[in-house]
Parts: structure tokens; C-alpha cells; sequence
């Protein structure tokens, strides 16, 4: 072998050292968790607001039915669903249709229900307008909770993980890769999992050529001498200007106390329309009409909702007064007293009998 062919040779051999090299460095930057966290939280930023209708279907299993003792269950149920966000701010609004061939012995027959969940960044709100068969005014009753309102939506097919955005979930858990794996709708997913804690793991999958949504999701837990798994996984996902968004996915709850995923329910969920970064404020500002029933989740005062907006207070007589319940010391207070007054009174009456 001549010199001059050696060293090309040698030279060559160089050349694909450093190639691989470069390679896995670029890899493994590419499959740090840091870098998937900062892409993770730079999708995050693209998507402000969005509003979707969809498709919900619900269904539970034989095994969930005796778990649980459920009594004439609804095994299997489709609803369309208005659901948008907007920052902090959440809605989410369907509608039930009832059986009036069920209803006997009704003279005014429930025919529908609309359910509507807001969360305004502060207050959560959840009114019911029924729908009667004599038609006439819908009755509307709701309840206020002073907490966040939180369902299953197209964001936990993707952004989301357990009740966080991704990237937070990454970042408050102790993370490490475990391999990368090709998926024949996503290509390339980055597979993590987070320390067992509590008998709590996280398994999450990424797709980086899908805007670093992770498009499956596994938590295993353990409870009470039992084990449960929830996986979330996205199963078609479109784009919208920079916005990539989840438009089809299913979660599934397992039974795992015996080693393997025993289904106990299933929820999926098909956007048929959406738009992003186009959802006004007036979305969160809920319609309370007049006469309509409330409650406060917190201090479970009751009113009706006057001509001007203003509360007219129940009390559970159902007279109306226009301030709240007597305090709660009070009302004690009262009850302590007139069942004092009604044990002496029964105490004298036995004297005056033995008399």
C-alpha cells in the first residue's frame, strides 16, 4: 500500500470519526431534556387562546361496573362539546337529552339539560338550564366555586401532562431519557420517564416534528394495596399558522394491581372545528339570567337572580329576605334554645300527668 493511499484512507476514517461524533452530539442535544423543554415552553408560547367544538365518547367496561357496585349504568355516551380557553380562563358547554318515555307519572317531563362550565381567572361557574316538555321559560340554576373548573380537553392530547402544561411537568419532576423510538403517524418520539415517587412514574413521548407535543402519555400510580395506570395519547394532529394542535386523541384508565392493563374506561375525543388566538374575553363572562337559582359553593347561600341583577336571598323555608343566613353561632344558638324550651315543656307536662 502506498503512502499516498494510506493517508487518504486515514484521512477518510478521520472524516467519519468526526462525523459520528458531531452526529451523536447533535443527538444527544437534541435529546436533552433541556432542549425539549425549551421547545416544549416555546410552543406553549405560540397557543393563547383557542375554541373547538368535538366529539366525546364515553366508555366504561364490565370490569370498571363491578369495581365500582355501579347501578344501571350508561355504558356507552356521545356528547358534542363547546370547549375554549384563554389563559387561565376555561369553557366548556354540552347538552344532555333525556328520555321522557322513562318519566312516568310526570306531568312536566325533562326533555334536556345544558350544562355550562366557566372559569373567569378567579370564580368557577357551572349553570344548568333544564328544558321541560311544556315548554314555556328553561329553568336555569347554579353553583359558584371559588376554584378552577377542570375537564378532559384536546390540550391533554399533546401540551399537556396530568393537570400541567408539559414543560412545568418536566421541570418540577426528576426527568431522565430512556431511548428514541419511530412511530409510524409521528416519526421520531424522544421517550422520558421521571423517578418513581410514592409509587407515582410518569412515562411521557414527544414528537419534535410535531411542535415537541408529547403525544403519549403513561402515569402509573398505586394506592390502598392497589395499582392504576391513565394513558393520554394524541392520535392525529393538525397545524394552524405556527400553532400546532391536538385534534384527535384518547385516554384510557387501566387496573394494573395484578401486573397487566385491565381497561376500566375509555374517552375519546374528535375536534370537528377549531380556530386558535382568536377567542374573545365575552367567551368567559357568564350569562346569568334573571330569575335564574344560585347557590355559593363556600358558604352555601341560596338566591334568585332579581329584575336589576341584584340577589334575593332563600332561606329554607323558601320566604325571601334580601341579606344572608343567620350566622352560624346564631342559628346554633337559637336551635339550642328551643330545644331547651321543648325538653322543660315536656318535663313539666309528665309532673303535671303524675299529678
Amino acid at each position: 500500500m502506498s503512502l499516498l493511499t494510506f493517508r487518504s484512507q486515514a484521512f477518510s476514517r478521520l472524516l467519519l470519526i468526526c462525523g459520528v461524533l458531531v452526529g451523536s452530539a447533535a443527538l444527544a442535544q437534541d435529546n436533552s431534556l433541556d432542549a425539549v423543554i425549551r421547545a416544549a415552553e416555546t410552543e406553549r408560547g405560540r397557543l393563547q387562546s383557542a375554541q373547538v367544538t368535538m366529539m366525546a365518547r364515553s366508555v366504561i367496561t364490565e370490569a370498571m361496573i363491578k369495581q365500582h357496585e355501579m347501578k344501571n349504568p350508561e355504558r356507552d355516551k356521545t356528547e358534542i362539546i363547546q370547549w375554549a380557553f384563554k389563559g387561565e380562563k376555561l369553557f366548556r358547554e354540552y347538552e344532555t337529552a333525556y328520555d321522557t318515555t322513562q318519566q312516568k307519572n310526570v306531568t312536566h317531563k325533562l326533555t334536556s339539560v345544558k350544562t355550562t362550565d366557566i372559569y373567569d381567572g378567579k370564580d368557577g361557574y357551572s349553570i344548568l338550564t333544564e328544558k321541560h316538555s311544556s315548554g314555556g321559560k328553561p329553568h336555569i340554576q347554579g353553583n359558584i366555586e371559588h376554584h378552577r373548573v377542570n375537564h378532559l380537553s384536546p390540550l391533554d392530547f399533546g401540551y399537556k401532562v396530568d393537570t400541567h402544561w408539559l414543560a412545568e411537568t418536566l421541570q418540577t419532576n426528576t426527568f431522565r431519557y430512556v431511548d428514541t423510538v419511530q412511530d409510524a403517524a409521528f416519526g421520531t418520539l424522544l421517550h422520558f420517564a421521571s423517578e418513581k415517587q410514592k409509587g407515582k412514574r410518569f412515562n411521557v413521548w414527544i414528537a419534535p416534528q410535531f411542535g415537541h407535543l408529547a403525544v403519549r402519555v403513561r402515569h402509573d400510580s398505586a394506592f390502598g394495596g392497589g395499582k392504576q395506570a391513565l394513558s393520554m395519547e394524541a392520535k392525529r394532529i393538525e397545524k394552524k399558522g405556527e400553532v400546532w394542535f391536538p385534534v384527535e386523541g384518547s385516554m384510557k384508565s387501566f387496573d394494573t394491581t395484578d401486573g397487566n392493563d385491565n381497561l376500566l374506561t375509555e374517552q375519546t375525543l374528535t375536534v370537528t372545528k377549531w380556530e386558535v388566538n382568536a377567542v374573545p374575553d365575552s367567551k368567559f363572562v357568564p350569562n346569568i339570567p334573571v330569575g335564574a337559582y344560585m347557590k355559593d359553593g363556600e358558604t352555601n347561600a341560596f338566591w334568585r337572580v332579581g329584575s336589576n341583577g341584584e340577589r334575593i336571598y332563600r332561606d329554607i323555608s323558601g320566604g325571601s329576605r334580601q341579606s344572608g343566613f343567620l350566622p352560624g353561632w346564631l342559628s346554633s344558638f337559637v336551635i339550642a334554645t328551643l330545644l331547651t324550651l321543648t325538653i322543660l315543656a315536656y318535663i313539666r307536662w309528665k309532673r303535671q300527668q303524675s299529678a
